[in-house]
């Protein structure tokens, strides 16, 4: 009679302790991933509830940010047994430095209907802190990189992160720009030699075009070229789209059509500036202006060739044809680099390039 009349009084203070000693474990454990939820209403407030219950996804939330939450309501919401286990939730809008104050790994965002531009501005802060992104399964998202699903207790989470190639990939890749390009420059030495001489006979000014380019994470290097314009010339105009243009040298018209003004980018491969095959490398001012959506394409080290080359799109500026590059990470790798050289080499031959 006595254990029937004070078990069940005895059963709250057993689940909090449990629940206590599993939620400590977990803050604890290595691996863990401190989450911070973005979004408005029930939803964001059932992800926290389930993530708390679920201790084996070592999915620790730390915080919720709502965007349109009022000054009054920017308090803590019970959602434990006690004080010390609520979650904050604060006032937007979402900044990278208020992730990096909650140290965190995960930003899981609940908010449904966002257009293609604010997906990219929530992305753009994610990368800017260091953090993964995940989104309620369901939202309307256009064409988020990639997308791994995991339910958890009826709610799927699709997975945001970006694509990227793995360590063993990413060396491989290393080894063959670096052989490669000391290949290439090796056997193309006189005819670079000889080429640097025909261009200072041709014009006045010095054989290569040096100019400033953003490579991959938004690092600033210089970019080589055999100068193909009369020194005069701009030297960040808008390229020439046609033989005729004035500012082209005689030799530089050859080069241009033959690709052989960007035999110098060899030395930008060999130095590590570059890579063999990955999106063409912009100009400072022009990534000034990107969107959120267009710096996806500093994900990759820029290449010497790529898909935009062998289109017929190249006839437009790089940032306008933002596919290729994009394809391009998402399917990148040693069969598709292949491909891309081979298609290249014949591409240059016919005077595509």
């Amino acid at each position: 009679m006595f254990t029937l009349l004070f078990l069940p009084g005895l059963l709250i203070p057993q689940k909090m302790t449990l629940h206590a000693l599993l939620l400590n474990r977990r803050t604890r454990e290595a691996g863990s991933e401190r989450v911070v939820v973005y979004g408005a209403g029930s939803a964001a407030r059932r992800i926290v509830s389930l993530l708390l219950q679920s201790h084996r996804l070592r999915l620790l939330p730390v915080a919720v940010i709502e965007e349109s939450l009022p000054l009054h309501r920017d308090s803590v919401i019970e959602m434990d047994y006690r004080r010390g286990g609520s979650i904050p939730v604060l006032s937007g809008p979402l900044k990278p430095r208020l992730l990096q104050a909650f140290r965190c790994n995960l930003l899981i965002v609940v908010t449904r209907n966002l257009s293609a531009e604010q997906i990219g501005l929530v992305e753009e802060v994610a990368r800017r802190a260091g953090v993964k992104i995940a989104y309620l399964s369901g939202a309307e998202l256009e064409g988020p990189l990639s997308a791994e699903t995991v339910n958890l207790d009826g709610i799927s989470l699709a997975s945001a992160a970006e694509p990227s190639i793995g360590l063993l990939s990413s060396f491989v890749k290393r080894c063959v720009d670096l052989i490669g390009s000391a290949l290439l420059l090796f056997i193309f030495a006189p005819l670079l030699a000889l080429i640097a001489l025909l261009v200072r006979l041709d014009s006045p000014g010095p054989a290569l075009f040096v100019q400033e380019r953003v490579g991959s994470g938004g690092q600033i290097f210089s970019m080589y070229k055999f100068r193909s314009m009369v020194l005069e010339a701009s030297r960040y105009a808008r390229s020439p789209l046609t033989s005729r243009d004035p500012r082209l040298t005689r030799i530089g018209r050859v080069l241009r059509r033959t690709s052989l003004d960007e035999l110098p980018q060899l030395l930008n491969v060999f130095r590590g500036d570059m890579s063999l095959v990955g999106p063409r490398p912009e100009m400072p001012f022009v990534v000034q202006n990107y969107t959120a959506e267009q710096r996806r394409r500093l994900q990759a080290a820029p290449g010497l060739t790529g898909l935009w080359q062998l289109s017929a799109d190249r006839a437009f500026p790089i940032h306008e044809a933002l596919e290729y590059d994009l394809y391009y990470i998402r399917g990148r790798g040693f069969f598709l680099d292949l491909a891309i050289l081979i298609h290249t080499l014949f591409f240059a031959m016919r005077g595509g390039v």
